[in-house]
């Protein structure tokens, strides 16, 4: 799985690596591309056939119940038939979506990692938690982080016991990014030395990879934040994350979350695509 995830985050940072400095235009720019593969990918996918019908079949209802509005029964017996037909449309469309699913949600974590949060700045400050599985408190509950290169660490460790979390505040002295460390003692060899990458940046503006958590081992967590190697089962840390700041995504001077302006860039650009490819929804 890791080694999936490092290929799947390489191949993101080669495709989005033109857009360094234009992210708003690389988020556009994907997410129409985007809309345009799942319209391919759903007409090869989908019963077109059988979905034409369903569709020329919900026209001829709406046009029945207009033109024959003044018949209740004529127009109750054409919202029954419509439903029929707009069920059917569903279903046809149940099966392309399932392919579709998988594919769409390692676009949208890659994106993520890059158009939700940013890295720090120089001076700025953030919160470092890391999760300890309860049962194993004691065994980390002393850990120390490591002082780096190109950030400080301002504050001893502030340990809260009952949600098993230990806090650090750290301040960014760099530009280029740089790796918390912990080692921990009296666990196995293996597993005794903890990484957790630390994105910074000399400019918000540049669209640079900002992993917020390195995950645990559930297969959930591994593949919802692929950027860094989950922590193995057997350590007595769950996860780290770092409460880094959201990212401003204008588009034509409007901060929209990236995720809604994706969806709705991939949504025009799947139905105008539609229209070319000969591709019924």
């Amino acid at each position: 799985m890791d080694s999936l995830n490092h290929f799947l985050t390489s191949v993101g940072d080669l495709l989005l690596a033109p857009f360094r400095n234009f992210a708003a235009v690389g988020l556009v720019f994907w997410s129409a591309v985007t809309g345009v593969l799942m319209t391919y990918v759903f007409g090869k996918t989908s019963n077109q056939r059988a979905l034409r019908k369903a569709a020329d079949g919900i026209r001829a209802q709406l046009l029945a119940v207009k033109l024959f509005k003044e018949d209740l029964f004529v127009t109750f017996r054409c919202q029954i038939t419509l439903l029929k037909f707009t069920g059917m449309r569903l279903l046809h469309s149940l099966a392309p979506m399932i392919v579709m699913i998988v594919p769409l949600l390692v676009v949208m974590t890659q994106l993520a990692m890059r158009y939700e949060y940013r890295p720090l700045l120089g001076g700025e400050r953030a919160v470092v938690a890391m999760h300890v599985k309860p049962d194993r408190w004691k065994e980390v509950r002393d850990v120390k982080l490591s002082r780096g290169d190109r950030f400080i660490v301002e504050t001893d460790a502030l340990r809260d016991e009952r949600n098993s979390t230990i806090y650090w505040r750290i301040r960014a002295d760099g530009f280029e990014p740089d790796r918390l460390q912990w080692q921990l003692k009296g666990v196995p060899p293996g597993i005794d030395s903890l990484v957790k990458e630390l994105p910074l940046s000399a400019t918000d503006g540049w669209l640079l990879l900002a992993n917020r958590v390195r995950p645990g081992a559930p297969f959930w967590d591994r593949l919802l934040n692929p950027a860094e190697p989950g922590i193995p089962a057997a350590s007595p840390v769950s996860s780290i994350d770092i409460q880094l700041r959201p990212r401003d995504t204008l588009i034509f001077g409007w901060n929209i979350p990236w995720w809604a302006t994706f969806f709705l860039v991939a949504m025009l650009a799947a139905l105008v695509a539609a229209k070319f490819m000969g591709v019924q929804y």
